[in-house]
């Protein structure tokens, strides 16, 4: 059944099976984002980042007792280094408190948000016992009605974000008897030595996963980013990241570059467009990473929206067999569920016949 499969379209977050396929084409399933951490002569400790989206705390907490294991007890200071991304705000996001519109960028800790919370009588409180109460997040809360629980967005802020990271490292670091003992410090230093690197916890199959339920905008352009600097050189930027990606996508699919184009990597942008014909042959290619999809009924589906766009995309489930769906609607009503629930109906009717 087919209507319209050439006519160009905006994904939305659809886009996110494609860049999920490039990945574990490229990558593999059991690739890990990974931090580095070095020491120079006078224990100053300089942490740089290569675009891991998942720097959260129970990851540096980890890094804490490993770096306790190695015999460092204290360090003079931290130097954060960013400069594996350059330029990568490129205006795709709103400016929201949501998590998954943080700012990407090359050291990002907890997606660069803060959560806090005022119980009854007043205090402030850090919702997530693993993530300290740090000063700044204090100092943000301020006007935080009790009985209130809120997430602030710092990564539009550098002088925010410096400090909250800085300051969320020491606390954790502390909590593991790890100390920093003198004034913190973002400034470039060149005679560091390499003490540690710290492979994250999670592959980028269970990143998937998480990534296709919750559908993050950040996330997506982190891996985006990053696969861009990985097949090319960094830093990492949006240029590098699309030209990869389209170079990617050309590899999987020859012949059909006038079908597909897209400027970042996790749906935002409306000068993205595929058709439906090329998002049907990439489920073929994606049936092996199909449990990666979250369920709906009895069907493996994303879906994929912006204002008047209303797409799912993904397999439907029958016995052990799975039929590539392709929907791609421009309506203002959310329609997608009523047609999913029509397209398992003609497969029953089909199965019926068949089997």
């Amino acid at each position: 059944m087919e209507h319209n499969i050439n006519k160009k379209m905006t994904p939305a977050s659809i886009t996110k099976i494609l860049l999920m396929l490039t990945a574990f084409e490229s990558l593999k399933e059991d690739f890990k984002f990974y931090t580095e951490y070095y020491i120079d002569s006078d224990r100053n400790l300089l942490i740089k980042g290569f675009g891991d989206p998942f720097v959260i705390s129970e990851e540096l907490t980890i890094v804490a007792k490993t770096l306790k294991g190695m015999g460092h007890g204290s360090f003079k200071s931290i130097t954060l280094d960013d400069s594996y991304f350059s330029n990568v705000d490129e205006g795709f996001l709103t400016n929201t408190d949501n998590p998954y519109d943080a700012i990407n960028g090359a050291l990002v800790i907890n997606f660069n948000t803060i959560y806090v919370g005022r119980d009854k009588a007043g205090k402030l409180y850090s919702p997530e016992s693993q993530t300290p109460l740090v000063s700044v997040a204090k100092e943000l809360a301020i006007n935080l009605p009790k009985n209130k629980e809120k997430r602030y967005n710092i990564g539009y802020s550098q002088k925010l974000n410096d400090r909250f990271r800085i300051e969320v490292i020491s606390e954790l670091f502390a909590r593991e008897s790890l100390y920093i003992l003198g004034s913190a410090s973002t400034v470039d230093r060149s005679d560091f030595k390499l003490i540690y690197r710290h492979q994250n916890t999670k592959d980028l199959d269970e990143i998937a996963t998480g990534l296709m339920k919750y559908s993050n905008n950040f996330i997506a352009n982190q891996i985006f980013l990053v696969m861009g600097a990985l097949n090319s050189k960094p830093p990492a930027n949006f240029n590098k990241g699309r030209t990869n990606f389209t170079r990617l996508l050309d590899d999987i699919f020859p012949g059909m570059q006038e079908e597909y184009y897209f400027e970042e990597g996790s749906g935002l942008s409306r000068k993205n467009y595929v058709t439906c014909q090329f998002m049907g042959e990439a489920l073929k290619e994606y049936k092996k990473y199909y449990d990666t999809m979250p369920t709906k009924s009895r069907s493996h589906v994303k879906t994929g929206s912006l204002n008047g766009v209303n797409n799912i995309v993904g397999y439907i489930r029958k016995q052990n067999r799975l039929y590539p769906v392709v929907l791609m609607l421009y309506t203002h009503r959310n329609l997608r569920d009523k047609f999913l629930g029509i397209m398992e109906n003609l497969v029953d009717a089909y199965e019926e016949a068949i089997y």
